[in-house]
């Protein structure tokens, strides 16, 4: 879908927040395979995907050690993992309306469906990073805040699940005191459209193999099957 620059900063208005540099902010919707399909749109969102995945964690990290001060670790860690999950992150970015923005190549319209969960996920850390450059720390932290208290209150009530590549290192490391171990097998199609295979294994077994438009969507994917593998479905 196509959207202009005043969409984005109507969008932006609505919510209080000022933007400065519309480009930025734009590029956070661009797909890999729209970019590669029209070059004259500028990069990908994946490089500020990459900083808003950090900035993303530096918040809900720093929300759970002011905000509770008595928890422990490991379960700040525990919550925090169920907040930044993929399935979390997408269903924040429809709530924000996210979908109506992002822009993706011909090829990857016909599968959005299958990876929809991945594509938004993807997509909102790329916002956050684009607004974070844009408008710095606190722009970031008024535009997560009311939905970070409300999933970091959900995981503790135990009522969010992680999600399975989280899930599943919990329980290798309860069981076996070790952490799976993920390997590209395969790499499939261009550039502007990769394809990945990947496989987890543990104790010298390989549990899943999954593949994903991206390392870390075929990386759930594995898990998931691993965790099916292992008939802990009742569990999460």
């Amino acid at each position: 879908m196509e959207h202009s620059y005043a969409n984005i900063y109507e969008w932006f208005k609505a919510r209080g927040i000022p933007v400065g540099n519309l480009e930025l902010i734009h590029r956070a919707f661009v797909h890999s395979s729209y970019s590669y399909e029209k070059p004259e749109e500028g990069e990908s969102n994946e490089r500020l995907e990459f900083l808003g995945d950090a900035v993303l964690d530096l918040i809900v990290s720093e929300y759970l050690i002011n905000s509770f001060q008595e928890a422990k670790e490991g379960d700040m860690t525990k919550w925090r993992a169920a907040v930044v999950c993929e399935l979390t992150l997408a269903e924040v970015a429809r709530k924000l309306g996210l979908q109506s923005f992002l822009l993706l190549g011909k090829g990857m319209q016909k599968t959005a469906l299958k990876h929809s969960d991945a594509l938004l996920a993807d997509c909102m850390e790329a916002l956050i990073g684009a607004l974070y450059l844009d408008q710095g720390y606190n722009a970031v932290q008024k535009l997560l805040e009311q939905h970070i208290r409300y999933y970091i209150n959900q995981a503790i009530k135990g009522k969010l699940k992680p999600d399975y590549k989280t899930a599943l290192q919990e329980y290798t490391q309860s069981e076996y005191h070790i952490v799976p171990n993920y390997s590209v097998i395969e790499e499939r199609g261009p550039a502007h459209a990769k394809e990945f295979v990947v496989e987890v294994s543990f104790n010298g077994t390989v549990w899943g193999v999954a593949d994903g438009n991206s390392k870390k969507e075929a990386e759930q994917h594995a898990a998931k099957e691993a965790w099916q593998k292992l008939h802990l479905d009742t569990i999460i």
